[in-house]
Parts: structure tokens; C-alpha cells; sequence
């Protein structure tokens, strides 16, 4: 039995914009360009089949910034940083999440579980859809979060990240685990370490960017 983490309909944007802004965000940032890990960060490879490596990135400071402005990070997966004033909504997606928005879900003690199947060693389509399937299942199987309330089950956001450099990618605020493949053991450990455990801990929905009627375009990011 996998170890418990430590531990709704969507809001409106506008008041989801207004009351982010106003309860969190920290100094400004001017990052350099996308790292993989950060220079400084403390990496340990993990035992297991799938070349995992463990990372503790630098914290670097988080601000708000314009939503869908460009933005850059110390490392990559991006852990830490400036990022958009909404988050994305606890839920698995078939297109990718803003990395501004899935940010801002770390810093409310989430975690990301990110994949790039074009980094695969197998580029057969069956290859990518059993990674995508081990996630949601990951996911959708978590412990009910004690500060969530019914129907919105776990803090937990899958998305495939084009930007990745690896196949597979789990994130916290501030710690990432890498791998070519998803070892449930490894991803447990870190959930058990880092899920529920920055500065802001409270379980509220966000917004599905890809919603109909979402106000955020679909280039939202994206260079």
C-alpha cells in the first residue's frame, strides 16, 4: 500500500487573479536561462531501474508576474521562481499546463507530475501512453488531503511539459525528482518528503486553462 503524503467548481479568474495577488509573492527575480538542474543544486542519484536523480534546487524567490508573459528558469523542471498569478486546477491534462501556472501550484505544496514522451528511449506511441497512464493512476489514487474538500481529492497536477528534458519529471516548491521512467517507490518517497510541505499549504481548486470559455490563450508562455 503506497504511504499517505503528509498532508468544486472552478473560480472565477478575475477573483482568483485578485485574491492570489493579494496573499502570496515574494522579491523580484531576474533568473538566468533554463538549467538542467540548477549549477548549484544538491543532486543524489536514487536507487532503482530508472536512472532517477534527486535534487534540492536553490529557492529562488517567488513574484507575480503578467500572466502568459515569457518566463525563465534556474532549472528544469522549474521548482521555484516568478510565476503567474493564478494556478492551474488539481487535475490531469492532454495538453500542456503553463509552467507559470503549474508553479504557482507548487507553492501551494502540490506536486507535479510531468512528462515529455519525445525524451523516451521507446518512441512508440504505446510506450508514451503507459507512462501517461502509471501518472493518472498515481494521481487519481492518492490519500484524500484532509485540507481538501469533496470532490477535489489530492493536490496533484499531470501534464505533459514540451520543455522537459528528460522523460518523466516529479516537482515540489523547491525539489525535483528526474528519471527516464516512473518508478512508484521513488516518486512515493518524494510525494511522502515534499507534498504539504512549503511556505503555503491550503487545498483551493484553480483554473483549467483549457476550459471552455478559459480566458487564458493557448499560447499562454510559450515563446
Amino acid at each position: 500500500m503506497r504511504a499517505a503524503p503528509r498532508l468544486s467548481a472552478l473560480p472565477v479568474l478575475a477573483a482568483l487573479t485578485a485574491a492570489a495577488a493579494a496573499g502570496c509573492g515574494r522579491s523580484n527575480f531576474a533568473p538566468d536561462p533554463r538549467r538542467t538542474p540548477a549549477p548549484d543544486s544538491d543532486c543524489t542519484p536514487a536507487e532503482g531501474t530508472c536512472g532517477t536523480v534527486l535534487c534540492d534546487v536553490p529557492d529562488a524567490p517567488a513574484k507575480h508576474v503578467e500572466l502568459c508573459s515569457p518566463l525563465r528558469y534556474v532549472s528544469n523542471p522549474p521548482t521555484s521562481g516568478p510565476h503567474y498569478p493564478i494556478w492551474a486546477a488539481w487535475k490531469s491534462y492532454e495538453q500542456p499546463v503553463p509552467r507559470g501556472m503549474y508553479l504557482h501550484s507548487l507553492e501551494h505544496s502540490g506536486i507535479v507530475l510531468a512528462y515529455n514522451c519525445d525524451r523516451l528511449d521507446n518512441d512508440d506511441a504505446l510506450a508514451c501512453d503507459e507512462l501517461v497512464a502509471q501518472l493518472e493512476s498515481y494521481a487519481g489514487s492518492a490519500p484524500q488531503d484532509p485540507l481538501c474538500t469533496a470532490p477535489l481529492r489530492a493536490r496533484f497536477v499531470v501534464t505533459p511539459d514540451p520543455e522537459l528534458d528528460v522523460p518523466f519529471a516529479a516537482a515540489a516548491w523547491g525539489y525535483s525528482l528526474r528519471a527516464r521512467c516512473f518508478d512508484e517507490a521513488e516518486v512515493d518517497a518524494f510525494v511522502v518528503e515534499h507534498y504539504g510541505m512549503n511556505y503555503e499549504n491550503f487545498c483551493a481548486d484553480g483554473v483549467d486553462p483549457f476550459a471552455p470559455g478559459s480566458e487564458i490563450p493557448p499560447d499562454c508562455g510559450r515563446d
